[in-house]
């Protein structure tokens, strides 16, 4: 669907800019924290790695298995850049119920904020699977903004 094809423009944009940015998979979060464990490291210690970047990408949130332990450390780092007012990218295959039921509750509380951009796509080809797919018709993309009350 251009998911990581669009966030690897984000990430050259901000990049071209000079902007502190930095860029993850759901998977590989995960993995990062085991490996930080294995060293006798605890997860704050990669938490905290992607915490203070003025900008962070999370391609495919929702992607990996999710544990009960998995969205305690998802919610830890999107919970703490939102209350900071952090700038998070993530890209997702979920539908905002979707990502209630994998992600929990609380994590999709702040992810859906009123305050956040959604770009959605739906009923868009896959473009590693359709070799004659040039773009997504215009139609087929939707972005919400809706505004905080006052």
């Amino acid at each position: 669907t251009g998911k990581t094809y669009l966030t690897a423009a984000l990430l050259n944009y901000i990049f071209a800019r000079k902007e502190e940015v930095s860029y993850l998979t759901h998977r590989r979060f995960i993995e990062e924290i085991h490996h930080a464990i294995q060293d006798g490291k605890t997860q704050h210690s990669v938490i905290d790695r992607y915490f203070d970047k003025k900008f962070l990408i999370i391609d495919d949130l929702g992607s990996a298995t999710c544990t009960e332990w998995q969205q305690e450390m998802i919610l830890e780092l999107i919970d703490r850049r939102y209350s900071s007012k952090m700038k998070t990218i993530v890209t997702s295959n979920f539908t905002p119920e979707e990502i209630k039921k994998k992600l929990g509750e609380r994590t999709a509380s702040r992810l859906l904020d009123s305050s956040n951009e959604i770009l959605e796509f739906w009923d868009v080809k896959d473009r590693r699977s359709t070799p004659d797919f040039v773009e997504c018709e215009r139609s087929k993309i939707r972005i919400h903004h809706v505004p905080a009350e006052p």
